[in-house]
């Protein structure tokens, strides 16, 4: 238990190789069961936070065990297929996850068809995660303006234009009330009239890694169960 909120302290401020090394001692040396399959899974988080899916992968294989709860074993089968995603592997990572239809699930199968530059199911299943926040109140958050660009970009590059037309005319009220109006308003262009700005803006939008999102919301995960525990 000691070692184990040590770890949490350490992740908290981004010092991942030495929660890495507490959490491998136990791993390797401390527990068996359920218990090590739950902290191998907190062990390849860590891992992908240090951008090292190559270990994150070999732990969560190296720890398969049956008989353990199945909302582990969900949670280390998206952090299997996102391991595979980072690492190129784009079929393997679907194959995964094909059972699962949650929102987490679809987050990643979004992430691997967007990584994987399969743009017109990428800006499809953008646009379905989004669902009717169009229609809503509230303002849109970070992580919902990245989905928006990244479906825009994705319909644009597929020459999609009926699902481009549709998605302005869905956020074009709310995006314009945010830090992205102009940015929007390039990426929803007419695909016959991009130019230079969407090409850069489309390069720059592209390079956005989507794996921070996952790990925040995992991160998030790992702090509950911690204060439940405490």
């Amino acid at each position: 238990d000691m070692i184990r909120k040590l770890a949490t302290r350490l992740i908290s401020v981004d010092l991942l190789e030495q929660a890495a090394e507490l959490l491998e001692h136990q791993v390797q040396n401390r527990l068996r069961g359920v218990a090590r399959a739950q902290v191998a899974t907190r062990l390849a988080m860590v891992y992908l936070m240090d951008r090292k899916p190559e270990n994150a992968l070999q732990i969560i294989r190296n720890t398969r065990l049956a008989g353990i709860p199945e909302s582990l074993v969900f949670s280390r089968r998206l952090l299997e297929a996102r391991s595979l995603t980072e690492l190129g592997r784009y079929a393997h990572a679907l194959e995964l996850i094909e059972q699962y239809h949650s929102e987490k699930a679809e987050n990643i199968r979004a992430d691997i068809y967007w990584k994987s530059q399969d743009w017109a199911q990428a800006g499809a299943k953008k646009e379905e995660l989004l669902g009717e926040l169009w229609l809503k109140d509230e303002a849109l958050s970070e992580e919902e303006r990245q989905n928006i660009m990244e479906a825009a970009v994705s319909f644009s590059l597929a020459e999609d234009q009926s699902s481009l037309t549709r998605l302005r005319t869905k956020f074009n009220a709310k995006m314009a009330k945010s830090v992205d109006a102009s940015s929007f308003e390039i990426v929803t262009q007419n695909i016959d009239q991009q130019g230079i700005e969407f090409r850069l803006l489309a390069s720059s939008i592209a390079t956005t890694s989507t794996l921070d999102a996952f790990l925040t919301d995992f991160r998030d995960q790992f702090q509950v169960s911690d204060a439940a525990l405490n």
